[in-house]
């Protein structure tokens, strides 16, 4: 028997990380006692392992997360140790390690320290018997003699396990183990529950619906920024302009949206044709559950309008762009017996295309303009891993998603005068897909089951969509004008409309 002494001294150092650290949902815990004012001794030089033997949880495969126990130094010196998980065949370790901690320091502590060990391995079979060892063996130096008090316990109400220990200092699975079934080192075991493959890959579809109605948006957006413009001109040829867009999407239209704040500027370079660009800054955004935009960077673009006469009769062509970066913080829905896995990712969106057009005035005050163009749209999410934390043992890794869609446009508007400061617009057409491309959802993680994943895109793709518009605007005077416009269309993907209403101050100088 190893020379062990139990003190009966009071412990009065508490644990200083509570269990309640560890969210209940996330992980099982295995509590062998609080202590009953026992230390166990000497382990160190005399007794370089120390153990607890444990049944793994019934619920579920899991991983032993962490380990957390009291550690007192007897004689000045120090250890190096390592914490070490084995399979238990009832009266010796077996195998090898199945998981274990970095190598550790022994705390110089006249008093009795919490001591907390991040463990990583292979899953634990539900109900096996295992032990626990802490031990110097293959550690590194030590000082001579140095040894510590391991808090213990007594009156464990623990029954599937007891303290055991070895005197071999060459091997830490030893075929000669020492046994006091009347005794527990007071350990919590924080295990975490392997991630269900099954599940995992349903809240990973419902991730990808999401994600994929907020590249819809973004890439209705810039689409629609595509018509941005500034006509109000007056003896300098410049045209600035001020206003408020929203743009919602979904089946009560709030699912996925913003609100953005939109200053443009043109400059007249003949009576026919100007140049222009514009900033579109998101101010309150709406998205589905689990996906947060943040650091929206504003939308920039820029126009060239050739316009034949002023009232849209004869030739009218433009060309535009536009473009957009952010971030979202993409969290999975939490499902049963699944991690909620959160990371952030870059996200871009570009749009351009071109019009031609041409009016045919009706009588003096409407012209038919009939139209048709190119489009091309492409808005991505980059790549990105999601954040390991006490809650998420399991991150799962995510390659780039986008869609991509290339579209020819044709349509007629109608425009025309009710009073010499008042104007309407009115506009139909439709969108054909030359070319579109979503791509799969696919990434990989450490679940088992779920080393790969490759996820086809639920919505379904509308490859013939229609489009309608509305404008009015008032002219305060010559150079100054408010104006409303809304638009509707049918979007690349899904069965939701994406509404777009604009206001807009423009003063020309």
């Amino acid at each position: 028997m190893p020379s062990r002494v139990l003190s009966r001294k009071f412990l009065t150092a508490a644990l200083g990380l509570c269990v309640s650290l560890v969210p209940a949902a996330e992980a099982q815990i295995i509590d062998t006692g609080p202590g009953g004012g026992f230390s166990l001794g000497l382990w160190g030089a005399p007794t370089p392992t120390y153990g607890q033997t444990f049944r793994a949880p019934t619920t579920g495969s899991s991983t032993l997360f962490s380990i957390e126990f009291g550690l007192q130094e007897s004689t000045v010196g120090t250890m190096s140790y390592r914490a070490a998980i084995y399979g238990w065949n009832g009266s010796t370790a077996i195998g090898s390690a199945l998981a274990q901690s970095v190598v550790s320091n022994t705390p110089s502590a006249p008093t009795m320290t919490s001591v907390r060990l991040r463990m990583s391995g292979s899953a634990l079979t539900p109900g096996a018997q295992y032990v626990l060892l802490l031990t110097t063996v293959g550690a590194g130096p030590q000082t001579s003699n140095a040894d510590f008090l391991v808090r213990g316990t007594s009156n464990s109400t623990y029954t599937d396990g007891n303290f055991v220990f070895s005197y071999n200092s060459n091997a830490v699975a030893s075929a000669s183990y020492f046994f006091d079934s009347t005794l527990d080192i007071s350990v919590f075991l924080y295990f975490f529950l392997i991630p269900d493959a099954a599940s995992t890959n349903m809240g990973l579809q419902r991730n990808s619906d999401a994600v994929q109605n907020v590249l819809s948006q973004r890439a209705a957006a810039t689409t629609f920024a595509l018509d941005y413009d500034c006509s109000v001109f007056d003896q300098h040829g410049f045209c600035v302009s001020v206003g408020f867009r929203n743009s919602q999407m979904g089946s009560n239209y709030a699912d996925s949206g913003e609100t953005a704040g939109l200053l443009t500027a043109a400059y007249r370079v003949t009576p026919e044709f100007r140049i222009g660009g514009f900033i579109d800054q998101n101010l309150v955004s709406q998205s589905p559950v689990g996906v947060d935009p943040k650091n929206t960077q504003p939308m920039l673009g820029g126009f060239v309008v050739y316009q034949e006469n002023q009232d849209f009769s004869g030739l009218t062509i433009r060309a535009a762009l536009a473009y957009q970066e952010g971030d979202l913080r993409i969290t999975r829905p939490e499902l049963t017996d699944t991690e909620a896995g959160t990371g952030r990712a870059r996200t871009t969106a570009l749009a351009f295309g071109g019009e031609i057009a041409y009016g045919f005035p009706l009588d003096n005050t409407w012209v038919a303009q009939p139209y048709a163009g190119m489009r091309r749209s492409d808005s991505q999410r980059r790549g990105y891993t999601e954040t390991t934390s006490d809650s998420v043992q399991y991150p799962i890794t995510y390659n780039r998603f986008g869609q991509q869609v290339t579209s020819a446009t044709a349509g007629l508007r109608l425009r025309g005068s009710i009073t010499p400061e008042f104007s309407l617009t009115f506009g139909a057409g439709m969108e054909y897909d030359l070319n579109s491309k979503v791509d799969r959802y696919s990434g990989r993680s450490t679940i088992p089951g779920l080393e790969t994943f490759s996820i086809n895109a639920s919505q379904q793709q509308n490859e013939v969509r229609a489009m309608g518009s509305a404008g009015m605007r008032y002219m305060i005077a010559s150079n100054q004008a408010l104006a409303f416009d809304a638009s509707v269309r049918q979007m690349p993907y899904g069965n939701d409309p994406s509404i777009t209403t604009m206001l807009r101050y423009s003063i020309g100088f």
